[in-house]
């Protein structure tokens, strides 16, 4: 997890320096069943881009899931969960050699990482003949809108997720051998699962694949 990596422009023609140790990190630590987790943030000045060392903002997350499942009927169980993460600064993320910069983070501001997330699954499953057994199931999953960034002034802020992935698969099995058709991504959604900026390197996009059919053979031995 980042708690703070700060990135800005300075002028062209900026001298290449080394930079200084401010402070140091300590790894991460769990407080009352969540996490605190100062950090640093490096850089350096090289071809007009202005980098440094030093704290990262502290930060805390707390999290909470709740998980349901259940078989109203013969052959048919039903799963769901619910998560959310309540990531924040515990203390401002201080650019002492950018003071004027105003993309740090402030004391109780979120972290990037996605509040929400949830998931659930339909699975059907009834004898077919005295050894095979059809199969029918459904997957669904939820990824919250997460973001790169403090503000909107960053240079390098962007959002990702808020998107919902459907996965289907049917068969047939037996205790040994088993052959299914499968549809990833049902609904083709251009799901971006991450974002990432970097000197050079901007909105650097990962997404979820695109809608995927197959077949899958299984054997058990």
């Amino acid at each position: 997890m980042r708690t703070g990596l700060h990135r800005a422009m300075a002028p062209p023609g900026s001298v290449t320096e080394k930079p200084t140790r401010r402070g140091s990190g300590a790894p991460p630590r769990l407080r009352d069943h969540g996490s605190r987790s100062p950090g640093i943030a490096l850089a350096r000045k090289a071809d007009g881009l202005y980098s440094f060392l030093t704290n990262a903002g502290g930060a805390r997350i707390r999290g909470a899931e709740a998980e349901l499942a259940v078989e109203p009927v013969r052959g048919l169980s039903l799963t769901a969960s619910l998560g959310y993460l309540d990531a924040k600064l515990t203390s401002d993320q201080v650019l002492t050699e950018f003071q004027n910069a105003t993309v740090g983070g402030k004391k109780g501001d979120r972290l990037g990482s996605a509040p929400w997330s949830a998931s659930a699954t339909a699975a059907y499953l009834w004898p077919v003949s005295a050894r095979w057994k059809g199969l029918l199931r459904a997957d669904y999953s939820y990824s919250g809108k997460g973001r790169v960034g403090f503000t909107t002034t960053d240079s390098y802020y962007t959002e990702y997720g808020d998107f919902s992935v459907l996965n289907l698969r049917a068969g047939v099995q037996d205790d040994r051998y088993g052959i299914f058709l499968f549809v990833q991504n049902a609904g083709n959604v251009n799901g971006i699962a991450s974002r990432l900026s970097t000197f050079g390197v901007s909105n650097l996009t990962f997404s979820v694949p695109p809608r995927t059919v197959g077949v899958n053979l299984r054997a058990a031995y």
